[in-house]
């Protein structure tokens, strides 16, 4: 099973990836996901962009807008601002969000 991390989603607004694009065009904001979690969605100020740099089982980005393209795998997000996407390249069938302590999995 593919399985995508984001650290700390739910305890830090700078860990937050705004927005998980699907490959058919469709978008799931963090604001859904913190509402199908009955949780109070905070706000983050950071801005400027760049791309996050992969590494074998991470995809970490910084401050900046980073957009994270996720094909598939077993693969944790690491996170610190700015208004970020995760870009699926499968078409999001069996797509589903779960918590794992402060992690959204």
């Amino acid at each position: 099973n593919d399985t995508i991390t984001v650290k700390n989603f739910f305890t830090n607004p700078s860990n937050i990836i705004e927005n998980f694009e699907l490959k058919n065009g469709y978008t799931i904001t963090s604001e859904q996901i913190y509402q199908s979690f009955g949780k109070e969605y905070p706000k983050d100020d950071s801005s400027n962009t760049t791309d996050p740099q992969p590494s074998e089982n991470n995809l970490v980005g910084g401050d900046e807008d980073n957009k994270y393209i996720f094909s598939g795998g077993q693969k944790t997000v690491i996170d610190s601002g700015g208004n970020d996407t995760i870009k699926f390249t499968q078409d999001g069938n069996g797509l589903n969000f779960s918590t794992n302590g402060t992690d959204l999995t």
